[in-house]
């Protein structure tokens, strides 16, 4: 089955996502995908002040912010005309699985 007859909608947030781990489908061949992983300064980027006190979840516009102060999507957010730069950043990584 292709999951379109279940119900998920209580697992949805505000946002339209849905507060569960979101896999990409893949096919019985398996299909390769590109994993991202960036890590940033959680205390430094807070948006507020009390962010990691919450022990719910904590999804976008929760409390009527965002969670932390980089944009929406960082670093995904802008072009990067030379993605070999990445190859030099410790805090990010970059690897593909297959599926």
């Amino acid at each position: 089955s292709s999951g379109g007859d279940l119900d998920l909608h209580e697992f949805e947030s505000a946002t339209g996502m849905p507060n569960r781990f979101l896999l990409p489908k893949g096919n019985s061949n398996g299909m390769e995908f590109d994993l991202f992983v960036a890590v940033t300064d959680g205390e430094r980027d807070a948006a507020t002040s009390d962010l990691h006190d919450h022990k719910e979840f904590n999804h976008y516009g929760a409390h009527g912010v965002y969670p932390d102060k980089r944009p929406h999507g960082y670093p995904f957010d802008r072009h990067v005309d030379d993605e070999r730069i990445f190859e030099e950043i410790t805090n990010f990584h970059h690897t593909q699985v297959k599926v």
